[in-house]
């Protein structure tokens, strides 16, 4: 489909509309439109019967201040309540007159309804009477089955039964600017007489006849240059309408926002807990290495040059003396009943073994089984304490 698609509403857009796109019109429902529409830019062409297209001299406004105080400008010419009808403003003219199209509230919502059911929802939506071609010094008449249109300016359009257009002309030809020369004819009626036969009013000339088959696609030209008054303003905006699909799932959207801070201020403090166990974590390998190899200096990674060190004590057959000092004595150690080892150290060749025992007759055996191992044994400290021994021993390969 095009990348816009015009659609004519008519008096029954309930039951019978028309569209055009892509040099390509047709009629029918409002499902048909939905269903070929796709991802094309709608514009809607509105009745003109139901509107009333007023000026006022007004002071220069915009947006929202022009919207309040258009209905108060224009209240005089009404005979209904301001609060029951909808107000699209128009241009302003260089005299300060502004322009605006006025028609009931009621309607515009039973409009924007039925498109709603079908899931469209127009880009524009004009009054299809501004949407005729207008030449300079001339009007535009639009001769259909049903009704007549009629644009007598860029900013003033009306309709009327077709039964009654002709008096109805002459009368809005009397008060016509003295620059319009005449009007030209578009003709779409089924059954038609030739234009000679089909006369205006007298002494309006006719500048020009046409009889087309397709009326919107004579207005979708015309809007392809033009710029009439949109009447999807104000509370019938893009900005409104989208505020009013937004409403219901505004509280929604706050428990998610909320739900949202939540987690992420919850994964915050679980992020900062974690932190602290890998901090903590990374201090007790620190203190580890630190007291296994007590020599080191500059450490980087402890758990790496942990790795590193004991794969140098290991050495290429893996019969390093620490390994042969501790195969040599865990298994005595372990056999030892009552014993507790507290530390251990290995430097230059040398493991020195802090021991609590139960006596120093334990002490003195464990010395004895140890000297039988090839190991070369010094008690370098035994204190005795709250019934116990505390001792310190020094292991080194090659027996006395």
């Amino acid at each position: 489909m095009a990348d816009t698609l015009y659609l004519r509403l008519g008096h029954q857009p309930e039951t019978a509309l028309h569209w055009y796109g892509n040099g390509r019109s047709g009629q029918g429902r409002l499902s048909d439109v939905a269903a070929l529409i796709g991802t094309a830019r709608l514009v809607v062409l509105a009745p003109a019967t139901p509107m009333l297209c007023l000026q006022a001299a007004m002071p220069s406004l915009k947006g929202a201040r022009l919207q309040q105080a258009l209905p108060f400008a224009l209240e005089d010419q009404l005979a209904e309540e301001v609060e029951t009808l909808h107000f699209a403003p128009g241009p302003r003219s260089a005299e300060g007159i502004q322009s605006a199209l006025v028609l009931a509230r009621a309607q515009m919502q039973q409009w924007l309804a039925l498109l709603a059911q079908q899931g469209l929802r127009p880009r524009e939506m004009y009054n299809e009477a501004l949407a005729l071609p207008l030449q300079p010094q001339a009007w535009t008449l639009l001769l259909q089955d049903d009704e007549v249109l009629l644009r007598t300016g860029p900013q003033h359009g009306q309709a009327v039964p077709q039964a009654q257009w002709q008096d109805w002309l002459q009368l809005a030809w009397l008060s016509r600017d003295p620059e319009i020369s005449g009007i030209d004819v578009y003709d779409t009626r089924s059954q038609t007489s030739p234009p000679e036969a089909e006369q205006l009013p007298a002494a309006i000339p006719m500048l020009a006849y046409q009889a087309i088959h397709d009326p919107l696609a004579l207005m979708a030209r015309t809007l392809a240059s033009e710029n009439p008054t949109n009447l999807l303003s104000g509370a019938f905006s893009m900005r409104e309408q989208l505020g009013k699909l937004w409403h219901p799932w505004r509280a929604a959207s706050v428990l998610l926002g909320l739900w949202l801070l939540l987690q992420a201020g919850m994964g915050a403090v679980q992020y900062q807990q974690l932190k602290q166990q890998d901090q903590a974590l990374y201090q007790a390998i620190l203190d580890s290495y630190r007291s296994a190899v007590p020599e080191a200096v500059n450490i980087v990674n402890p758990r790496v040059q942990m790795e590193r060190h004991l794969a140098t004590l290991r050495g290429s057959g893996g019969h390093s003396p620490f390994v042969s000092l501790l195969n040599r004595s865990a298994p005595l150690l372990a056999a030892s009943e009552g014993l507790q080892l507290r530390n251990l150290r290995y430097r230059q060749d040398e493991l020195e073994l802090e021991l609590e025992l139960a006596n120093l007759a334990q002490l003195d055996s464990l010395k004895e089984q140890l000297e039988q191992q090839a190991l070369r044994v010094e008690i370098r400290g035994a204190t005795s304490r709250d019934n116990r021994v505390e001792a310190r021993l020094a292991l080194r390969e090659g027996g006395v």
